[in-house]
């Protein structure tokens, strides 16, 4: 303020003390810059080339991160797949070994039933033939 006329020293001291218009100037300027800044957001530091190559970097991280995950996916697909062959051949191996348990089971009930037949039979043919064609053997 000292280098200025005392006229003009006192416009600009009315200005700063009174108007809106310097507070306002000062808030739209402050409103329009971003609230994150960086280097790249310098033209002067940023060059074409370089976004290009950004791009292009992230362009293939995209495609390795894609191609990874495709990976980890065929692997689970891989993995249930050979579980699901698994429970197959387990679930085949115990209806083969419940089917010869039962045909086990059923075969001894079987020969035990048809046993006691075969004795019952016998021991009534026997007495039957006992008392018939050898009359000496007959319990009277």
């Amino acid at each position: 303020m000292e280098d200025l006329e005392a006229a003009d020293a006192k416009m600009v001291k009315q200005a700063i003390e009174e108007s809106e218009s310097l507070d306002r100037a000062v808030c739209e300027a402050l409103a329009s810059f971003p609230t994150v800044f960086h280097a790249a957001m310098i033209e002067d530091l940023r060059s074409m080339d370089a976004e290009e190559t950004e791009k292009h970097i992230e362009r293939q991280i995209e495609e390795a991160d894609a191609k990874l995950w495709q990976a980890k996916v065929s692997s689970f697909e891989s993995l249930l797949l050979r579980d699901l062959a698994t429970i197959k051949r387990a679930s085949a191996g115990h209806t083969h070994l419940k089917d010869r348990f039962l045909d086990t089971c059923m075969f001894i009930f079987l020969s035990s039933l048809s046993m006691q037949f075969f004795w019952t039979i016998v021991l009534l043919f026997c007495s039957i033939c006992m008392n018939c064609y050898f009359p000496c053997h007959s319990n009277h």
